[in-house]
């Protein structure tokens, strides 16, 4: 009987502390893209003014690259758009999207 009291009691912390402690990270989708990016996650809509993002993500965004030679063509723009899933992370009340994830 105590150690059924005991994993009850381990449960009841376990659901305690899903409450009160928010997700590492979150995945959101683009709902509207560069410059004036908005992103959707757990029910609600972010905009610019809720939003970081990395840099690095920022700079392939504002960049195009095209070369060829002979008959191969590369095009290594690759910009988040409407659709396309991120993985944001919350610093108090601004969200940071810092990367851009892909099914495989």
């Amino acid at each position: 009987m105590e150690r059924d009291a005991f994993n009850q009691l381990i449960g009841i912390f376990r659901e305690e502390g899903k409450f009160y402690n928010e997700p590492s990270f979150y995945l959101g989708k683009i709902t509207s893209p560069l410059p004036n990016i908005k992103v959707a996650t757990s029910g609600i809509e972010l905009d610019k003014d809720d939003l970081k993002i990395d840099k690095f993500l920022l700079d392939r965004h504002n960049v195009s690259i095209s070369c060829s030679t002979g008959s191969i063509k590369h095009n290594l723009t690759d910009k988040l758009n409407v659709g396309d899933s991120v993985i944001l992370l919350k610093n108090e009340n601004t969200f940071i999207i810092i990367s851009k994830v892909v099914s495989i």
